[in-house]
């Protein structure tokens, strides 16, 4: 069975032979003046599109963004900063515009960006043990001489290897006709095209049978669908949704038993329930999702304190009022990360220089540690607005929610008029999920750019009698707005969940950092990360009590100080730079 390039194979330093060095130079040579033809440009991100000029050869424009110089340009997109004087005279040699595009010829450009243009131009090609599988005429834009000695060049980095695609192909006469079959040896395939080590058994394989395209997958020994398929590959983790994907893909692979599947049986997932991420490479979901994440990956803080001096910490206690949050398995979740949230409160005080902002507060427990497992229900909680808000029914439930952000936007508004850098700002917003009980530990939300989008706020007049939607009732963000906030906030959840590994503390074993949520076949963003207007934030969930195994845990206090110990060390070594 063939398989698609299933991942970005490792970046590596790819040699520039005789032909990339002569296709560099005429390209500084010809400067900026080579314009693409019209129906020549294939946008696979905003920011970025691939352009097949009038000769026929590749190159990227990208877009420059605001305080962006040459050398930038080159760190994000080329192979080195220091081939920013050859994309200077590329673009004739004047300094970038904010929001212009500039070309980066193919031989210049980063491996993962090679491997992306080359997957959103050829939709259709495929790779296995022998090699890419190219098909010609398969281009998503117009190519006039589709050759053996561009495909040389493009794929394996030097166009004479030509004569071993002829040899590999059996063919006798270079010329090549729309439909045709090439095949580049796996031998000959330049660092970007080169699967994984490892990559050939999987973890999956895709095909197509009389139902449409499928990703296939090896069961394990001791593996199951529930965790194994549903969780890992789908991306859905609720209980009703994790029950209805696996009889959905038990159809799908003739299964009768779901409790016992031999190990080696190959489970077919329909390509349309892949989370983004597993879907095939050339798929233009995922060259975006992949894009997205390389364009949010430069942003990281270069604030720096040791202990916390100037930085507000600003923490959210998920849930309620008449909203307990999810229960099971004797727990509740609003008391529970209410008590993580009040340790975390007093160890920030107590051992750093950090402010510490609450969103809410519980009137019984107040800002003291509870000591044991909770055996009562409270509704005292209370958001802590101008007036206070507390929930009392379901509608007033939805407004708690939203003020909560209002709250965390005119912290933000405030810190910055008294001349706060906006990275010295962090949102934590604690809550504990109820899950499929085959699946247990932490998971982090962090805001995906994609999915936000619009305005967020409200006017209405149940909200205007609180003084912060009174001071900005609405709030937009730009693209390189979402775009920084997303890289900044995986950046700290990264080091939260380091952290927890250096805690002993349980993380979600598959994807435990998420851009969105799905939930009955939708996705979205959590609200209180979602119109927030601090960079740096993050929905932690920090067990699955619908798992006995964490709600056990988290009904001890000493496991409860154990998490908010992890959150503390987690800001300080983002803050250190660790």
């Amino acid at each position: 069975m063939r398989s698609r390039p299933w991942q970005i194979a490792r970046a590596g330093e790819l040699v520039l032979l005789a032909r990339g060095l002569v296709l560099l130079l005429s390209l500084l040579a010809l400067g900026a003046a080579a314009a693409p033809l019209a129906g020549r440009q294939l946008s696979i991100h905003p920011a970025v599109r691939l352009v097949v000029d009038d000769r026929g050869d590749l190159h990227f424009e990208v877009r420059a963004a605001g305080g962006d110089g040459w050398s930038h340009l080159a760190g994000r997109f080329a192979r080195s900063r220091d081939d920013w004087p050859a994309l200077k005279a590329l673009n004739g040699n004047g300094q970038p515009v904010r929001g212009r595009f500039y070309r980066i010829p193919y031989a210049l450009l980063r491996d993962e960006y090679r491997l992306l243009g080359i997957a959103a131009l050829f939709p259709d090609d495929l790779l296995n043990g022998e090699g890419w599988h190219h098909h010609v005429g398969s281009a998503r834009l117009p190519i006039e001489e589709e050759s053996l000695f561009r495909l040389a060049l493009w794929f394996t980095g030097d166009g004479e290897n030509f004569r071993d695609l002829l040899a590999a192909n059996r063919l006798k006469d270079p010329s090549l006709q729309a439909g045709q079959e090439i095949l580049i040896p796996t031998a000959l395939l330049a660092p970007p095209f080169r699967p994984a080590a490892g990559a050939g058994a999987g973890p999956l394989e895709y095909g197509r049978d009389e139902e449409g395209e499928y990703a296939s997958y090896s069961l394990r020994r001791g593996e199951a669908l529930y965790s194994a398929v549903v969780a890992r590959f789908t991306g859905r983790v609720d209980p009703d949704d994790m029950d209805e994907m696996v009889e959905h893909i038990a159809r799908r692979s003739g299964i009768e038993d779901v409790t016992d599947i031999p190990a080696g049986f190959m489970v077919k997932i329909p390509v349309e329930d892949l989370a983004d991420e597993f879907l095939p490479p050339t798929d233009p979901r995922r060259v975006r999702l992949e894009m997205d994440q390389l364009l949010a990956a430069r942003y990281q803080t270069s604030i720096r304190s040791r202990d916390l001096a100037g930085i507000t910490v600003i923490l959210d206690p998920g849930h309620g009022g008449k909203d307990i949050g999810t229960r099971a398995n004797g727990v509740w979740e609003d008391d529970t990360v209410y008590d993580i949230a009040v340790r975390l409160r007093q160890k920030l005080t107590q051992r750093t220089s950090a402010r510490v902002v609450m969103t809410v507060e519980d009137l019984s427990q107040k800002d003291r540690p509870h000591d044991g497992p909770f055996t009562r229900i409270d509704r005292d909680e209370d958001v802590l607005t101008h007036p206070r808000h507390r929930a009392t029914d379901s509608a007033s439930v939805d407004v708690g929610v939203n003020l909560r952000t209002f709250l965390a936007n005119s912290v933000y508004r405030s810190q910055r008029q008294a001349g706060r850098d906006d990275e010295e700002i962090v949102f934590i917003s604690l809550h504990a999920d109820a899950l499929h009980p085959s699946v247990r530990g932490a998971m982090v939300y962090v805001p995906g750019e994609r999915f936000r989008r619009g305005r967020y706020g409200a006017s209405g007049k149940v909200y205007r009698r609180y003084s912060e939607v009174r001071e900005k009732p609405y709030v937009t963000f730009s693209r390189s707005e979402r775009l920084r906030s997303e890289g900044l906030s995986r950046k700290f959840a990264e080091n939260i969940l380091e952290s927890f590994r250096n805690h002993d503390l349980a993380i979600h074993a598959d994807k435990p950092i998420r851009d969105h949520v799905v939930r009955k076949g939708r996705s979205w963003i959590p609200a209180v990360i979602r119109g927030n207007q601090v960079p740096t934030k993050v929905l932690l969930e920090v067990a699955n009590i619908g798992n006995a195994r964490d709600a056990r845990l988290l009904k001890s206090h000493e496991h409860r100080d154990q998490v908010a110990e992890a959150l503390l060390a987690a800001i300080l070594s983002y803050y250190r730079g660790r």
